[in-house]
């Protein structure tokens, strides 16, 4: 396991997620062009996992870029600028296929971190709130995932592997969805920390998965000045 950071943006590119899509991908472009100035020594890999929806014949819309390091950060800003929020046929996503995608990521470094941007809930009855249970046009699939995902299987997956899960909620739809994901993750030793309608320039806590200690960080760049400071 390498020291230094591994930061994974998951992010629902749908087109209700349109408002947002700017203001990640300014966030991220100032994790980029910030790196080398604030910790040149530091080992820093950041990789993008941007999610839709299924279509009509069930195959899922996912499309990421897997870390890169700082000398190939421009390789990933040309992937944040062609992607586009789009799509969208009901208003539940495909989070269960952006957490597989995030799961499969090349993750090495010690330090490791998703930072979830998200407006609507899974696919599923139980991660939504009573009001959208029986509404076909908030979500075509009520009984989960139709390719046969679990997130809550998918979340300690991310655990067991040292992964600190962050949820960054730009609604209300999410409460239900962040507290399950919440329970399914009790006793694990991982991070779990859910930034209520924080926006995307909200709180972002940074656990160490070397040393356990948790810092509040007001902005994403700041982790990167954290490195080697145990």
């Amino acid at each position: 396991m390498s020291k230094g950071l591994d930061v994974a943006i998951l992010m629902d590119m749908t087109g209700s997620m349109d408002e947002f899509v700017e203001a990640v991908r300014t966030k991220a472009a100032e994790i980029i062009a910030s790196a080398n100035d604030i910790h040149p020594q530091a080992v820093i890999r950041l990789a993008l996992v941007g999610y839709r929806d299924y279509d009509d014949n069930l195959r899922s819309h996912v499309e990421f870029i897997d870390f890169v390091e700082k000398e190939d950060f421009g390789a990933l800003k040309d992937f944040m600028e062609h992607l586009v929020a789009k799509g969208g046929d009901d208003w539940a996503e495909d989070i269960a296929g952006g957490l597989q995608a995030v799961g499969q990521l090349t993750w090495k470094s010690s330090t490791r971190l998703v930072v979830h941007f998200v407006d609507y809930p899974a696919h599923g009855r139980k991660y939504q709130e009573d009001r959208a249970h029986g509404d076909e046009q908030y979500d075509r699939f009520p009984d989960g995932d139709p390719s046969g995902l679990l997130l809550e299987q998918l979340i300690q997956n991310l655990a067991s592997n040292a992964i600190d899960y962050h949820m960054v909620e730009l609604t209300g739809e999410t409460d239900v969805m962040a507290k399950t994901f919440e329970d399914g993750s009790a006793g694990s030793n991982r991070a779990f920390q859910t930034i209520a309608r924080a926006g995307v320039n909200g709180v972002v806590p940074l656990q160490n998965g070397t040393s356990g200690s948790r810092v509040a960080l007001a902005d994403m760049t700041q982790c990167l000045a954290l490195l080697g400071q145990d």
